[in-house]
C-alpha cells in the first residue's frame, strides 16, 4: 500500500487489504503529531504573552586550551529567529583579536578581543548581532572593539550563506596560523530573539 510522505499514513490502493492495525496505527502518528504542535504552539503562546522572546540556544565553555574553536551551529534554524545574540568572553594566553569564521572559511567576517588580564574583566567580551536576511548573514559588532580602547561599535560585515540556506554550519573562532591560544574556561553564550 502506498503512505503519505510526511507521516507514511496508509493510502489505500482499490486491491488493497483493510486491516484494524493500519487504522491504529494511523490515529497514533496522527494523535501524536496533533499533540506536539498544539504544545509548540502553547508554548510559543506563553512565551510571546510574558514577553519572552529571547531563547538561550548555546552556552558553551572551552575544556582546554586551543588555537581553534569550532562552534557547531547546525542545529539552529536562522528562519526562526529575527537576530541572533552572541556573547564571547575570551581568555588567552596574550592580549590579542581572535577573529570570527563562518563555516570554515579562511576570511575573518568580525573579530572578538582576548585578554589575559583578569582585571580587566569587561574587555574579551563582546557581542555579535547576527540578523539573517537569508541567504545573506549581516554580522554587528559591538563592545569592546579595541584591545585597549573603551567599549563601542565596530561595525557590519555580511556574509554569503548561499541559495537556500537555513542556518551557519559552523562559528569559528581562531587565528590564521598564529600560535595565540584561547585558554580554559572562555565561554560563549548565543541567544536567539523569536520571530
Amino acid at each position: 500500500m502506498n503512505q503519505t510522505a510526511n507521516y507514511q499514513l496508509c493510502q489505500w490502493d482499490p486491491t488493497d487489504r483493510i486491516l484494524m492495525e493500519d487504522f491504529n496505527s494511523d490515529n497514533r502518528e496522527t494523535d501524536a503529531a496533533l499533540k506536539a504542535n498544539a504544545d509548540a504552539i502553547a508554548a510559543e503562546t506563553t512565551a510571546r504573552a510574558s514577553g519572552d522572546l529571547w531563547v538561550r540556544l548555546l552556552d558553551l565553555t572551552v575544556e582546554a586550551e586551543t588555537q581553534k574553536w569550532d562552534i557547531d551551529l547546525s542545529g539552529i534554524d536562522l528562519t526562526k529567529y529575527q537576530k541572533l545574540l552572541l556573547c564571547p568572553h575570551l581568555k588567552g594566553n596574550t592580549d590579542q583579536w581572535v577573529y570570527v569564521h563562518i563555516n570554515g572559511t579562511e576570511t575573518e567576517c568580525g573579530q572578538v578581543p582576548m585578554v589575559n588580564e583578569p582585571a580587566r574583566q569587561n574587555f574579551g567580551v563582546n557581542e555579535l548581532i547576527f540578523l539573517p536576511e537569508l541567504p545573506k548573514l549581516y554580522i554587528l559588532q559591538m563592545g569592546a572593539t579595541s584591545i585597549v580602547a573603551n567599549p563601542g561599535f565596530a561595525g557590519v560585515r555580511t556574509v554569503e550563506l548561499g541559495a537556500g540556506a537555513t542556518h551557519i554550519d559552523t562559528l569559528g573562532l581562531w587565528f590564521n596560523g598564529v600560535a595565540y591560544r584561547i585558554l580554559e574556561g572562555s565561554s560563549i553564550q548565543i541567544y536567539g530573539f523569536r520571530r
